[in-house]
């Protein structure tokens, strides 16, 4: 903490200890999905507001028990979806809501993602991302975090989805170890989809 000059801020060895304190009235939560449940959980049973990075837990079911417990305790789950904050997002809003294009009847994005994270090569930090599964949970993986991310400010432009079809596969079922140049250990099998395609119509037919 002295290294970053932030002596008299207080640390703690676990959540549990640090929501226990009355003096915290929010948690934010900005780990690796798969941690999310046990880290809010707690939080929320002690009755903090929590603002957690998209997605609030790693499956539907953590998802709608946070929501419940929530709801039972009173306080918040507070969702960071960034898209919705970009300047170009509420720039295509404006123009849609206000005509200047003329109606909407299709939508389409295509993207790519061959980051440090889904591509053919991985840095240790970043090897649970090869997983569908990770730590006895899901949710590391494009679908949840890049494609999750795109669909939510996809909505946020044109409306929510009310009909999907989806396709997922993996096209590298390998990849390699890396540190920076050095191969660390090569033709491990990946499970994780990098390939997703979504198809769909809004409420309002596009």
């Amino acid at each position: 903490m002295s290294k970053y000059h932030i002596e008299n801020a207080e640390a703690y060895d676990s959540v549990e200890e640090m929501v226990k304190n009355s003096r915290v009235n929010l948690v934010v939560c900005a780990v690796a999905v798969f941690s999310h449940y046990q880290l809010v959980k707690p939080a929320l049973e002690a009755g903090k507001d929590v603002y957690v990075e998209w997605p609030l837990g790693a499956t539907t079911k953590e998802a709608e028990e946070l929501t419940k417990l929530a709801k039972e305790k009173g306080v918040r789950t507070f969702v960071g979806l960034q898209g919705r904050a970009s300047h170009l997002i509420s720039t295509l809003q404006t123009l849609l809501s206000e005509g200047k294009i003329g109606q909407l009847l299709v939508s389409q994005m295509s993207g790519s993602a061959c980051t440090p994270e889904t591509g053919t090569k991985l840095p240790p930090r970043y090897s649970y991302f090869k997983d569908r599964e990770a730590e006895g949970t899901t949710g590391q993986v494009m679908l949840n975090i890049y494609i999750g991310h795109t669909v939510d400010y996809m909505a946020a432009v044109i409306g929510e989805p009310a009909t999907v079809s989806a396709e997922l596969k993996t096209t590298w079922p390998t990849i390699d170890l890396v540190d920076d140049d050095k191969v660390l250990e090569t033709g491990i099998t990946k499970t994780a989809d990098d390939y997703v395609s979504l198809h769909g119509t809004t409420a309002n037919g596009t």
